[in-house]
């Protein structure tokens, strides 16, 4: 089983030297992981790990085992051509000097998503976008596979691969498929992205989406959780105009994104369930989580916004926000400054609430009458 696939935006991956990037199929794999857990809203957090190692793999007692299903990419090593140093020669930019930059208007929201890739003076090597290459399939039981593309079809419409994956780095699209085994025809899962409007595009995410969570969770009762990030009633905000390049639609985004950190920028501790560790350095406070137990400390925790650009044929690029469910930070934890405070997602729902302004709103979730769930 092979899909064709292409780079949507910059991918920032690769192994220990940042100056060098590479497809990895394991960071590939990690997010098909990631995803298939999202789906699981019937299982509990013990079950769950134990299905995950029977699909994709394990480690440690009781769940060492190998991979029913491998992932292979070609081409094995990317051309010269097609790995570059710097996105800052891709962008629009104010130059000061040779070691300094500074982003123009037509590309500050993408600094800012993308601004650990970019850093002068620091860049990361990438994958540049429209980049072709295959990802092969192979698997043990059939079964598993079908958990598995479900998973890659969330990792690919959903998320992103590699660094920044959550602010729009690693994009991708599905341009075709080969199946000479005829599996993906019993699942009735559509890989390739279709819509002429934003609600086009929209209902076609919902519907696969619903395929895709009822071969994860094969029918079963949809529990309220909050263990791990999950989908169940997540709900999504698309751009209602596309744009024809994907530096023109992430730099929207990222603009908006922007407007609303920078205006808040000085509520240390509500900004915090953006994601963590935020460094003030005119405060020299990094901003962290701490357990119920004092000595637990929480340096990093993933954002539950997650940005993309999608690609629908050709020229047409949609900014697309998904706002994950499950638990921030484990019951009875703070955020963690100068003081402490608990969680509060208040400017959570206040950006949320500005970003339906200018797109819009979706859930995931349905009932069996096709209404959506409050």
């Amino acid at each position: 089983m092979e899909f064709e696939l292409e780079t949507v935006t910059p991918m920032f991956m690769g192994g220990a030297d940042p100056r060098q990037s590479e497809l990895r199929a394991p960071s590939i794999k990690g997010a098909m992981r990631f995803w298939w857990r999202a789906m699981n809203g019937h299982l509990a957090l013990d079950e769950l790990r134990r299905q995950e190692a029977e699909i994709f793999g394990g480690s440690g007692e009781n769940q060492a085992r190998r991979s029913s299903v491998s992932l292979r990419i070609t081409p094995a090593v990317i051309p010269a051509q097609d790995k570059k140093e710097n996105l800052w020669d891709e962008l629009d930019k104010i130059s000061k000097g040779k070691s300094y930059k500074s982003p123009s208007p037509k590309s500050d929201g993408i600094f800012y998503l993308l601004y650990s890739g970019m850093m002068p003076n620091q860049e990361k090597a990438y994958i540049r976008t429209g980049f072709p290459f295959k990802l092969i399939f192979r698997f043990d039981k059939e079964e598993n596979l079908k958990h598995a593309v479900a998973g890659w079809w969330c990792s690919v419409y959903f998320g992103g691969f590699g660094s920044r994956a959550r602010r729009g780095g690693g994009n991708l699209r599905i341009i075709s498929i080969e199946d000479k085994s005829n599996k993906l025809k019993t699942l009735l899962l559509d890989f390739i992205a279709k819509g002429n409007t934003s609600e086009e595009v929209a209902n076609w995410l919902k519907a696969n989406f619903t395929v895709a969570k009822n071969i994860v969770n094969e029918g079963k009762e949809i529990l309220s959780i909050s263990d791990y990030s999950n989908l169940i009633g997540s709900k999504f905000i698309i751009a209602q105009t596309y744009k024809e390049t994907w530096i023109e639609s992430l730099n929207e985004i990222g603009q908006i994104f922007k407007k609303f950190r920078t205006g808040h920028k000085s509520e240390v501790y509500d900004t915090a369930v953006f994601g963590l560790p935020i460094l003030h350095r005119n405060r020299h406070i990094t901003v962290k989580g701490r357990g119920k137990d004092h000595n637990q400390v929480f340096e990093r925790r993933s954002s539950p916004l997650i940005f993309k650009i999608l690609k629908v044929d050709q020229n047409q690029y949609y900014w697309f926000v998904l706002r994950l469910e499950g638990e921030f930070l484990p019951k009875d934890s703070v955020i963690k400054a100068v003081g402490t405070q608990e969680p509060d997602y208040k400017l959570l729902d206040e950006f949320w609430g500005k970003l339906k302004n200018k797109g819009k709103e979706y859930s995931l979730s349905e009932d069996k009458e096709g209404e959506i769930k409050k």
